[in-house]
């Protein structure tokens, strides 16, 4: 007899205990350790999203140009699908994944950590939008249409990703499990 893949076979609540597992999976695969284990990998994955976010800016200021034409709107869109991959890989390496349960204490600590600072950031950052829309609406009488969502964007952009972004990059290499060093080349000179 097979079972129907309902919401109710899938386990207590919405993060029920095999969506659990199905995210452990996701989350602690080899693959993706592996690939994400090297600080430099992890910073690199940053910088490059953090660069598509500010593409993605001047494309959405270019879209609220009277000249710009529907390629500039598909160009944007393009931006954001690559930015959602890139947000989606930076939240696997630093683990900053909704509902799961598998972090050591130490990884708890880790993301409360970064919780705190990217509020911190992020307050920063919009207490500083502040003070200059104030200072050019008094210089100017007005602030810039064309400014206002890229900056908007900007400001959202960076509170939704920097927690994941900062674990990303502040993080150390990871240590392979036991199981892994006995299999691995220690490099160095050998035993006579």
């Amino acid at each position: 007899m097979v079972k129907s893949a309902s919401a109710g076979s899938r386990g207590a609540g919405m993060f029920g205990e095999r969506t659990q597992d199905e995210m452990r999976t996701r989350v602690e695969g080899e693959r993706v350790r592996r690939r994400w284990a090297r600080r430099g990998r992890r910073r690199a994955l940053v910088a490059v999203e953090a660069a598509v976010v500010v593409a993605g800016a001047a494309m959405l200021a270019a879209v609220q140009t009277a000249g710009s034409g529907p390629g500039v709107l598909f160009a944007f869109l393009a931006l954001m699908a690559l930015g959602a991959f890139l947000g989606t890989q930076v939240n696997l390496a630093s683990r900053w994944v909704v509902g799961y349960r598998g972090l050591d204490e130490r990884q708890r600590v880790d993301h409360e950590r970064a919780l705190r600072v990217g509020h911190h950031v992020t307050a920063a950052a919009l207490f500083a939008a502040l003070m200059v829309v104030m200072v050019v609406g008094q210089m100017d009488g007005v602030v810039v249409n064309g400014a206002l969502a890229p900056a908007v964007f900007v400001l959202a952009m960076l509170h939704f990703g920097y927690p994941a972004a900062h674990l990303a990059w502040t993080l150390p290499d990871e240590v392979p499990d036991e199981d892994d060093e006995g299999a691995a080349a220690v490099p160095g000179p050998r035993a006579a």
